[in-house]
């Protein structure tokens, strides 16, 4: 008895202020990861500068995509673990995937690409990949290459003038939904209702290695 006595007599017990201390870090953590109330501050945020060798680098250093002029999935095929499938192809060889979605007139045009982070693996065969993981998964898809020439001329006549921006983490709520009807979240959707409107966007994908995982954890 005067062993635990004794123990517990010497346990610290943490102050008011550290108590404070530790609820206003876990609130700032939940407010920022879970709820993402940050977005709501960034026009009072000073803009972080590029890195240098970001701005000096061409885009064919680390950038490579091509674009989609044919996409073909069965009606009632629900399509989203296949693109899941896609995405997991490249998601630990170290590249982020974007999706680059370019409105005008009458015609909307998809572009599927990745931005290398990994000096060990070149650009080709990270875009080779994840081209041929999506032909995998949906066969009778047709692509058309982009040559670093083509991929400049591109992003060269994007409109930068007007620049909105949206972070979120998705997630199908309703589990038992199994039909592509009944999944509302899909590009297409995004597509025609935008229809008619002259826009560029750009939907980026940052993989998250396990360790990053394991500290927001």
């Amino acid at each position: 008895m005067n062993h635990l006595e004794n123990s517990h007599n010497n346990t610290p017990v943490p102050s008011y202020e550290e108590l404070k201390g530790q609820y206003l870090k876990a609130y700032q953590l939940v407010d920022d990861i879970v709820l993402k109330n940050y977005i709501t501050k960034l026009s009072t945020m000073e803009l972080a500068p590029l890195d240098e060798l970001v701005k000096q680098s061409n885009i064919s250093d680390n950038v490579r995509f091509f674009k989609i002029t044919e996409m073909v999935y069965q009606k009632d095929e629900y399509a989203t673990y296949k693109f899941a499938t896609v995405f997991n192809a490249v998601s630990n060889l170290g590249c982020s995937v974007f999706i680059i979605i370019d409105s005008y007139d009458d015609k909307t045009e998809f572009y599927l690409g990745i931005r290398s982070l990994n000096s060990r693996r070149t650009t080709s065969s990270l875009k080779e990949t994840l081209k041929n993981s999506l032909l995998g998964q949906f066969p009778g898809v047709k692509t058309q290459d982009f040559m670093d020439k083509d991929m400049t001329e591109f992003l060269d006549r994007i409109d930068g003038s007007s620049v909105a921006v949206a972070s979120c983490v998705a997630k199908n709520k309703d589990e038992d939904i199994t039909e592509n009807k009944s999944f509302l979240q899909g590009l297409e959707k995004l597509a025609v209702s935008m229809q008619g409107q002259r826009y560029t966007g750009v939907i980026i994908a940052n993989g998250a290695t396990s360790e990053q995982l394991q500290l927001i954890k």
